[in-house]
């Protein structure tokens, strides 16, 4: 068991020692302690889930424990059940369980671990865990949605945070109604938020078992971040495949990359799924990243997007191992800006399958953006080993690369079949 979480109420001239990580206190199944500390009250949430929160009661909790002896020991068995209070006074804002976006702010001020269940927040109003105590957990519970906001610039989610666990409950989900604002232009088109959910955390944080639903545009956005793990992560954008009355016949979701990593290190992404319409995942300016175990469908692919305006842009040491590509355009990319500058450096692809990829296997571009390839970019020390599958249209091989700038490149058991196109390959030799 956890050591006691203490909530410092700077207003009141007590603290609260919750007895276990999250304050419980019965339920079905439960089977901790069902008693609170003075000034606290056992308060129903559910039939599963009740919690020790500040407050009186005019009722309290029943609890029933049956013993059961055999004939060669005697054995214990205690069940508890825990009934609804008929009055509690309403905890005060801070309590660790959060059903109302008003609540969050103290919440995150003076708990070590809170729970958000079933909110919906208003209309331009961001839930913002962006001050998390340190090594603090965040449970999602139900549904988190937002109130529709036309807006470019705003960002329905953030959380930061050192040594933070964010998890997801039993059948909980983060809805971002994309269904909401999809035009088939993406970040064109109407108003609509341009990033979803932005992370910046470290000291070995954990996104884990989390859901996320139609997301309007750009998905997880993991910025400044280190020693971060995200596992178990699922972003459901299949909606977004059909069109609407919007989107003229088009895809009615566009730019909606699933993960964005940029300007981090030492980022783990294991066992990720997702269904969207542009990167699944796309690395720049990092030093260490691996993405295991993963399964992208209907996107872009497992991306590199190397440089920029000037030669500082560096991305190096990013794995990419043991995923599925499904429906993919460009299932293994790396691509650089014409006219770029800067490094991508130590790369590997290694056990990638590719179902019905549609544009190309293994595409090099250093002509992102523009038509000529430049070399302000140098791609070396890039391995592509047991990579196989197949296309259902184009070319197994894209290689264009500026003149002398793609360097140190090895292909390894490299088995892709179905090509209708010839490889392409500039600057850089096509494989055997």
């Amino acid at each position: 068991m956890r050591s006691s979480i203490i909530l410092a109420l700077s207003s009141v001239g007590y603290a609260i020692a919750q007895q276990t990580i999250y304050g419980q206190c019965g339920g079905i199944g439960w089977t901790g302690p069902t008693s609170c500390v003075s000034g606290t009250v056992c308060t129903y949430g559910n039939d599963y889930y009740s919690q020790c929160l500040p407050g009186t009661a005019s009722t309290t909790t029943k609890a029933t424990t049956t013993a059961v002896k055999t004939t060669t020991g005697t054995t214990t068995k205690t069940t508890t059940t825990t009934t609804k209070t008929t009055a509690t006074t309403a905890a005060p804002a801070g309590s660790c369980l959060c059903t109302a976006w008003s609540q969050i702010a103290a919440a995150q001020a003076n708990c070590q671990t809170l729970t958000l269940s079933n909110i919906k927040s208003p209309a331009s109003s961001s839930i913002a865990l962006t001050a998390l105590k340190p090594s603090a957990t965040v449970v999602i519970a139900g549904t988190l949605s937002w109130e529709k906001t036309a807006s470019n610039a705003f960002r329905p989610m953030t959380i930061n945070g050192v040594g933070i666990t964010v998890k997801g409950a039993p059948g909980s989900k983060i809805d971002g109604s994309g269904e909401l604002y999809w035009d088939g232009l993406g970040n064109g088109g109407n108003p609509k938020p341009g990033q979803f959910l932005k992370i910046t955390t470290s000291g070995n944080s954990l996104f884990t078992d989390l859901y996320f639903l139609n997301l309007p545009t750009h998905g997880l956005n993991v910025a400044g971040c280190s020693d971060t793990t995200f596992n178990n992560i699922y972003i459901d954008n299949k909606a977004g495949d059909s069109a609407n009355s919007l989107s003229a016949g088009k895809p009615a979701a566009h730019n909606t990359d699933g993960f964005n990593v940029g300007n981090s290190n030492n980022v783990v992404i294991n066992n990720a799924t997702v269904y969207n319409q542009d990167d699944c995942v796309v690395v720049s300016d990092c030093d260490g990243v691996t993405i295991t175990n993963s399964y992208c469908h209907g996107s872009h692919g497992l991306s590199i997007n190397g440089g920029g305006s000037s030669g500082t842009h560096i991305t190096q040491n990013v794995s990419f191992k043991n995923c599925i590509t499904e429906n993919n355009t460009t299932p293994i990319r790396i691509k650089t800006d014409s006219g770029g500058e800067g490094q991508v450096l130590n790369i590997l692809y290694q056990g990638i399958t590719i179902k019905g990829a549609t544009l190309a296997g293994i595409t090099v571009i250093q002509n992102y953006g523009g038509t000529v390839a430049t070399n302000g970019v140098l791609i070396k020390g890039v391995t592509y080993k047991d990579i196989s599958g197949s296309l259902t249209t184009g070319e197994v091989y894209d290689l264009e690369c500026g003149s002398g700038s793609c360097q140190g490149f090895t292909f390894s058991n490299i088995k892709i079949t179905g090509a209708t196109k010839s490889n392409v390959c500039s600057n850089l030799a096509c494989p055997a």
